[in-house]
């Protein structure tokens, strides 16, 4: 009976070693995305992960890396904290190789498993992620990232969440991203100043305009 209660308690300890407790990005998966909360820290491993190359029905591929590292895929989800706007992500590496990449999404609850979720951010070419900001959350965002690597490359490393106020507003067009407002102008952003710039420059087009008619005439009828 000893024998067969030590059995049971190593078969126990390698199935719990087996597989991480957080390799799927479905929340009501038996492995869901770690909780991080607003803020926190976990030691993690890639290792015995279910990766989409492995098990493509299981994980969700990477959208800007290339997919040859996900072999094994971890996930970690933190939530909006209503007194900032933004999150910062700093991973450590443990005992990882150089092929681990990271991910960022953003959406509700449960946004990656259903497909609703929106890429922010990535780092391709291993770890560690030093200062990754996620800005200019909602109050419904849920930040999702994935850690993953290849089988040759998997390991522990060190995953820490805190929150930040990083909702930077573009000051020109070309600066503006998918995460950033257009700000449309108003009907009270319209002032009498305006109406007068716009009137003053149809007028000068209009006498730039006469000029080259008149010029045209004089040269047409050979006076200059």
């Amino acid at each position: 009976m000893k024998v067969v209660y030590t059995l049971l308690l190593v078969l126990g300890y390698i199935i719990s070693i087996a597989q991480p407790i957080n390799d799927s990005p479905c929340i009501d998966n038996v492995n869901p995305p770690f909780d991080l909360g607003y803020s926190g820290t976990h030691t993690g491993t890639t290792c015995d992960a279910i990766g989409y190359n492995d098990d493509p029905n299981q994980d969700k591929a990477n959208v800007k890396c290339n997919t040859f590292v996900d072999d094994n895929a971890v996930w970690y989800r933190a939530k909006y904290n209503p007194d900032f706007d933004g999150i910062n992500i700093n991973i450590s590496k443990g005992t990882t190789g150089n092929v681990v990449t990271v991910e960022v999404y953003v959406g509700d609850s449960n946004a990656v498993c259903n497909n609703t979720a929106i890429f922010r951010k990535a780092k391709c070419n291993g770890l560690p992620v030093n200062n990754m900001h996620i800005g200019c959350l909602d109050s419904s965002d849920y930040v999702f990232i994935k850690v993953a690597s290849t089988d040759e490359s998997c390991g522990t490393f060190t995953i820490e969440v805190n929150n930040i106020n990083d909702c930077i507003i573009a000051d020109a067009c070309e600066d503006i991203t998918d995460v950033q407002t257009l700000f449309p102008v108003t009907q009270d952003d319209i002032s009498f100043d305006w109406f007068v710039q716009i009137a003053v420059w149809i007028w000068h087009v209009r006498i730039v305009s006469e000029e080259d008619v008149i010029l045209h005439k004089i040269q047409r009828y050979g006076f200059r």
